[in-house]
């Protein structure tokens, strides 16, 4: 019964209902790619890592995937490697095939995704044994089938969705290999996206999507988006959840996604979606055959849906203290009107925890009083206008900016200044305030542009002297713009714009807003070093690797030693940096005695704290995988040059 009204517990009932006493679904294998009708099964492993995948961050599926995880377990052999049978089946004695990193590699992210103590640095350590005896290059891109280099020339292949498959398992534990990462940008900027196993470019498309961050990314979304309109899609249930589950993870607007999801819900049949192929299965008796199932469908459209659902819409509800925040002065119909509004609601939409939007909302709620909602609402728009206009200027001083959006900045700005004028129309003392944070803000973004860039050619990052940060105020200074609609608030209040009550919420936002910096710059550090952005974290890296000015770096050659680095020590100073400030600045808050409500700037520190905490969790990952895979890397160099 198509068109149905779709009910995530039954499809979840449905696919329970499906799964064998032993954890399993089975593969279905048609002569036809969209009828299954009269499939024959296929005892293969493969079906349930991917259906584990899909259903990972599923609400209500942990029975199904810890169930599925308890399977996937026994069927790996002794080196942690998998094959596409299952172990002593009918298929696996008639048709036996060595073990290869496509099931692997899934299997792999299904237990790390299910029950992640399984996968510890000993799996990590073989795999990246096995990475190594089929690479084509240091790094990858690696060949499809776990044999010997004799073997025949069928078993030596290299397909795009394999690697995209490996390159997800890597993306889990944090890390990257420069092979594989350079040969899915080149399949990307080529277009050249079909596998010798899958069907069509749709698989590959979201196997890179699920993982990929890179420079190629605005390519992997075009190519993405070119696929929306496919008319042989729209009955296709699977081809349209893999669209829309990769349209999400690639960023693509909620609005231009929004048509594949209606088709997919239609396809919806009573408790699940019908088999269609995603690949081509071994031929039988000279008849090609296609793999698919009613419950891999089931449980790719259920993660395609849970995508969009959670999806930020690109048509944001703008919070009513700011509204109207596009404001009606800026030419109709113009350039400059639509990339400002652009502008303004990317803003609305990154800021989850309202340290923007609404920050004149909350300081004034912190403090237990009540401001007049104009005057509230001319605070928090010079807050967005501001944020907005900098995090342009920012792109300009990085060189990452499009002029276009240059008109927009400039609007933003003064537009923030105007609001900071009306909020509080008769007090020069917080004018001048305004005027010179904003030239502070100037002071600091210079000296940045001076002193800390490198130049990058060609892959070599120069570098002739370092930055000095010092007490890191510089990294405040960046961001002094933020504490200027606090500080209104307390004026507003009575509190004098030059008084301990401001010094020490200001003492309060500085420890913050550097921690913030510390952590923003210790997730960047790659993009920002291939950038030539020097930062605090970066600083710390190059004295930790030992490397002092004349610096230079070739990052295809220096970026793995670079990150082993970071990993086993560098993190571990930033974190304990982000901690002391974390710990400071909720001193900070405890003394200002005129917060009543602290709550919520509590809860921004604490969330900071967190974020310090996964990233030493994720060293733990990062540093067991690449000791392992560096290890088995210089012993196979070794073994290369005693060869010769």
């Amino acid at each position: 019964m198509k068109g149905a009204s779709y009910s995530r517990p039954k499809a979840l009932a449905y696919l329970k209902k499906m799964q064998a006493a032993d954890g399993s679904f089975l593969g279905q294998a048609s002569q036809h790619t969209h009828n299954f009708s009269q499939s024959r099964v296929h005892y293969t492993s493969f079906f349930t890592s991917l259906i584990v995948c899909s259903l990972a961050e599923i609400k209500g599926a942990s029975s199904i995937t810890q169930k599925a995880a308890t399977f996937l377990l026994t069927q790996k052999s002794a080196d942690w490697s998998w094959n596409y049978w299952i172990t002593g089946s009918p298929d696996d004695q008639k048709r036996p095939y060595p073990d290869d990193l496509d099931d692997t590699a899934c299997a792999l992210s299904a237990l790390y995704l299910t029950v992640p103590r399984t996968v510890d640095g000993a799996v990590l350590g073989n795999f990246a044994r096995q990475l190594i005896s089929q690479e084509t290059a240091v790094g990858g891109p690696y060949t499809t089938w776990l044999v010997q280099p004799a073997a025949e020339e069928t078993w030596r292949d290299v397909d795009c969705a394999v690697n995209a498959n490996i390159g997800y398992f890597l993306s889990l534990h944090n890390v990257t290999v420069p092979g594989l990462t350079s040969y899915i940008e080149s399949l990307l900027s080529s277009d050249k996206l079909q596998s010798r196993y899958y069907i069509g470019a749709l698989p590959t498309l979201y196997f890179i999507a699920r993982w990929y961050k890179g420079p190629a990314q605005a390519k992997l979304r075009q190519l993405i988006a070119q696929q929306l309109h496919n008319e042989q899609y729209a009955s296709d249930p699977l081809a349209l959840a893999l669209l829309l589950a990769a349209g999400c993870r690639a960023d693509i607007s909620k609005v231009k996604l929004a048509g594949v999801y209606h088709l997919l819900l239609g396809l919806y049949q009573q408790d699940h979606w019908a088999a269609s192929a995603l690949y081509n299965e071994p031929p039988v008796d000279g008849k090609n055959y296609y793999a698919g199932s009613t419950a891999l469908t089931t449980a790719l459209a259920l993660e395609a849906l849970d995508l969009f659902e959670t999806l930020s819409t690109t048509e944001v509800e703008t919070p009513p203290a700011l509204k109207p925040i596009i404001v009606p002065d800026l030419p109709a119909g113009s350039d400059l009107r639509s990339n400002y509004a652009s502008l303004i609601r990317g803003v609305i939409t990154a800021d989850v925890h309202n340290e923007v939007t609404r920050i004149g909302t909350v300081i004034a709620q912190a403090c237990g009083a009540r401001l007049a909602p104009a005057q509230l609402s001319h605070f928090n728009r010079a807050s967005v206008n501001g944020w907005a206009a900098y995090s342009i200027y920012d792109d300009i001083i990085d060189g990452q900016v499009d002029p276009a959006l240059v008109g927009a900045a400039n609007a933003a700005q003064r537009r923030m200044l105007h609001h900071f004028n009306a909020a509080l129309p008769d007090n020069p003392q917080y004018a001048q305030l305004v005027a010179r944070t904003m030239d502070g803000i100037d002071a600091a973004n210079t000296w940045e542009a001076v002193r800390a860039r490198a130049k990058v050619a060609d892959g070599i990052v120069s570098l002739a002297r370092l930055p000095h940060y010092g007490s890191y105020r510089q990294l405040a200074r960046r961001s002094w713009g933020h504490i200027l609609a606090p500080i209104g608030v307390l004026v507003s209040l009575g509190y004098a714009a030059s008084g301990n009550e401001v010094t020490q919420l200001c003492r309060f936002f500085r420890h913050y807003i550097i921690a913030r910096q510390l952590n923003d710059d210790a997730h960047d550090w790659e993009d920002d070093l291939r950038a030539g952005i020097i930062t605090a974290v970066i600083v710390q890296l190059l004295d930790d690797a030992g490397l002092s000015p004349p610096v230079q770096m070739t990052l295809s050659r220096d970026l793995d030693s670079l990150k082993a680095c970071f990993w086993n020590y560098t993190i571990l100073s930033v974190t304990a940096d982000i901690a002391h400030h974390c710990s400071a600045a909720r001193k900070a808050l405890a003394a200002c005695a005129f917060i009543v409500e602290p709550k919520v700037l509590e809860g921004w520190i604490s969330n900071l704290e967190q974020s310090a905490d996964a990233a030493l969790h994720e060293r733990q990952e990062a540093k067991a995988f690449m000791q392992h895979y560096a290890g088995e890397t210089n012993k196979k160099a070794s073994v290369r040059s005693t060869a010769s």
